[in-house]
């Protein structure tokens, strides 16, 4: 989201994600995140933010989307493509409002081996180029509501 926004504005954005391989509320050994995990995530970060900064960003990209896998190897790294797979519904709802009951990496299936996605099920970091292109298409929004009549 808020990469995203970013770009929208021409602003240069990095987006950082963690990715344990699952998670699951109920076992405390599927929810815990190391300490260990978080400082090098962070440490990854800062990084890649300190080169954006010293360096720029090349114009073709926008956002620099990157995916830390639990137990990270610092030299397993892969510049990857975006994956178009979608995303699951991981919440349970509460009385209080929802919790994430259960997530799996395993459960988001990719078959390209140069995705994002796959790359963090190997257990590469993924750096993704990301160059957002807000495209439009009057004609067909023009044939779809001209079915659309109000009486």
């Amino acid at each position: 989201g808020a990469a995203l926004e970013a770009a929208i504005h021409g602003v240069p954005a990095i987006a950082v994600s963690y990715c344990k391989r699952e998670f699951i509320d109920q076992h405390a050994d599927k929810a815990t995140i190391t300490k260990r995990d978080l400082e090098f995530t962070v440490e990854f970060a800062k990084r890649i933010v300190e080169n954006v900064l010293k360096n720029g960003m090349r114009p073709e990209v926008d956002i620099i989307s990157v995916n830390v896998p639990e137990n990270a190897d610092p030299q397993k790294l892969r510049i990857t493509n975006l994956s178009y797979v979608g995303y699951k519904d991981i919440f349970s709802e509460e009385r209080e409002g929802y919790r994430i009951a259960s997530w799996k990496l395993a459960d988001y299936e990719d078959a390209n081996p140069e995705t994002d996605v796959h790359v963090v099920k190997e257990g590469y970091i993924s750096i993704t180029p990301i160059k957002v292109q807000l495209l439009h298409n009057r004609e067909a929004l023009e044939s779809m509501i001209k079915n659309i009549q109000f009486e």
